[in-house]
């Protein structure tokens, strides 16, 4: 007579796992999760590059219509000490590009924010931008006595030698500040890239090392 122990070791609960077919399932669950999170990520990346550019381009656009219906004169990139046209948050509200409401209503305009972030400098409860405006984009005098900063001047749209190299707007990295090449944000691209528009209208992702002061934000530039 057969025992009837006689295979109870190699028996499985019917519909059961074993416990090293489930750590293999585990197994297999994290190899796919560290081969799929990596590519998660980069796609995150790089929608939020696409939308900043996006949003860049309708800035770029704004600022043209404002030229256009204001003599061919650009705003002013730094809204401090000067009475001397607008500067360009103000200027570019009526356009859809700044701020939507005017003051004290202000209302946050998801226009002026990359989805990648903005500086840490801001209030939390304040309207926000990501992107500034170039600071050489106008006549900047030296400050009267007693003064840290001086006034400044809008300049003319004709008047930049090179429009297709020079930067118009960009991510900036300190609040509420006329932006320069030192004051580059790069944010995209897992912290290499920086979105910015050009005053000719295209508008693109940049490295630090595919930017200067000298051809991309002087006026008029130096090489």
């Amino acid at each position: 007579m057969k025992s009837p122990f006689t295979n109870r070791r190699f028996a499985r609960v019917e519909g059961g796992f074993t416990l090293i077919e489930l750590l293999v399932v585990i197994a297999i669950i994290a190899l796919l999760a560290a081969l799929l999170i990596p590519g998660i990520r980069s796609m995150r990346e790089s929608t939020n590059a696409a939308t900043s550019i996006s949003n860049l381009r309708q800035m770029g656009a704004a600022m043209h219509l404002y030229v256009i219906d204001n003599k061919g004169m650009l705003p002013r990139a730094d809204g401090r000490n000067s009475d001397v046209g607008l500067d360009w948050a103000t200027a570019l509200r009526a356009y859809g590009a700044s701020h939507r409401l005017p003051e004290p209503q202000w209302e946050q305009n998801p226009l002026l924010i990359n989805p990648a972030g903005v500086s840490p400098e801001y209030p939390a409860a304040g309207v926000k931008s990501s992107y500034s405006m170039n600071g050489n984009l106008q006549v900047n005098h030296p400050p009267p006595d007693g003064d840290p900063i001086g006034p400044v001047d809008p300049i003319a749209l004709v008047s930049v030698k090179t429009p297709t190299k020079t930067v118009l707007f960009a991510d900036m990295l300190y609040a509420g500040r006329a932006m320069n090449y030192s004051h580059v944000a790069y944010r995209c691209m897992n912290n290499t890239k920086a979105t910015m528009v050009f005053i000719d209208g295209h508008a693109e992702a940049r490295s630090k090392d595919a930017l200067s002061y000298e051809a991309n934000f002087a006026q008029p530039p130096l090489n």
